[in-house]
């Protein structure tokens, strides 16, 4: 990723984007959200997303959904704990060994992303990185064997 000289530190406008997806060969679903802070909250506000809406009574109950997480302190906070308590029979985090990022899918994922997305391209600012990679989000999400394939997993 390269930007432009004249902001050298694009840390003050920095925002963070969050994903998580669903590699299950069911959805292949992928969330993500974006915030100015990567923070429990933004953490919080994808697991929401995971949480089924309203379903009919004739159709099964949603599954369960696990989520891996590596040990980022974020993902154990207090705020994340009672949300947690709170969806326990919907969500519940998958905690992987310290050091470990190649057992984590999104981190090729992530690799992925950046071939595609920011390997070797100026973006003039934070925003058009942003963007870029939204648009990216996009288009995997109407792709889930993509998304799978990309995280390495079977589809």
């Amino acid at each position: 990723m390269w930007l432009p000289t004249q902001n050298p530190d694009p840390s003050p406008k920095q925002k963070a984007v969050w994903i998580w997806f669903d590699p299950t060969s069911v959805s292949g679903k992928l969330y993500w959200a974006v915030s100015e802070h990567k923070d429990n909250a933004l953490f919080r506000s994808v697991l929401t997303q995971l949480i089924p809406q309203a379903h009919a009574s004739d159709e099964a109950p949603p599954r369960k959904k696990y989520v891996v997480v590596d040990n980022y302190r974020i993902h154990f906070t207090k705020a994340v704990q009672a949300w947690l308590t709170e969806h326990a029979d919907e969500v519940e985090l998958v905690r992987l060994p310290t050091y470990s990022p190649k057992l984590n899918p999104v981190e090729r994922f992530w690799k992925y992303l950046r071939r595609r997305v920011t390997h070797n391209h100026l973006f003039p600012t934070i925003e058009n990185l942003i963007e870029a990679v939204l648009a990216f989000f996009r288009a995997m999400a109407a792709s889930p064997d993509l998304i799978r394939q990309a995280a390495g997993l079977a589809a």
